[in-house]
């Protein structure tokens, strides 16, 4: 229990830094109306707002949407944390060259984090979902 604790205070402190050294708040090129809402609702921790309207972005295959994504799925910003959702978001970020995404896949490793393999090990996708370097 105690060696679990560590590891996820750890993990925390692993993705922190890593969204932190990257930059998180100051995401790529690839901006579209609804992502620049999205990074400023999340800027100002409006994870309710921010939610629908990245995995939305994220969807339809913005890395840096996904990367952010995986963030809150990790965080628990707006959703319950989800260690295997966040795993897949970063992962699929990290498929496109997102260098961040590539960088705390490497970390989570380390630490012995798995990235789910079947999809009877990964969370549903909701079904009411508000479909959105």
């Amino acid at each position: 229990m105690l060696l679990r604790k560590f590891k996820r205070t750890l993990l925390i402190a692993v993705i922190a830094t890593a969204a932190l050294a990257s930059g998180c708040a100051s995401f790529g090129d690839r901006t579209s109306p609804q992502f620049d809402e999205a990074r400023n609702a999340w800027l100002a921790a409006d994870y309710e707002r921010a939610l629908p309207l990245m995995r939305a972005e994220a969807q339809e295959g913005n890395p840096d949407a996904q990367y952010a994504l995986g963030y809150m799925y990790f965080n628990g910003q707006g959703v319950e944390p989800d260690l295997d959702e966040a795993m897949e978001w970063i992962r699929r970020a990290a498929e496109q060259g997102h260098r961040p995404a590539l960088e705390a896949l490497t970390q989570l490793a380390a630490i012995g984090a798995r990235k789910p393999t079947t999809a009877e090990d990964r969370p549903q996708e909701p079904e009411d979902d508000a479909t959105g370097s």
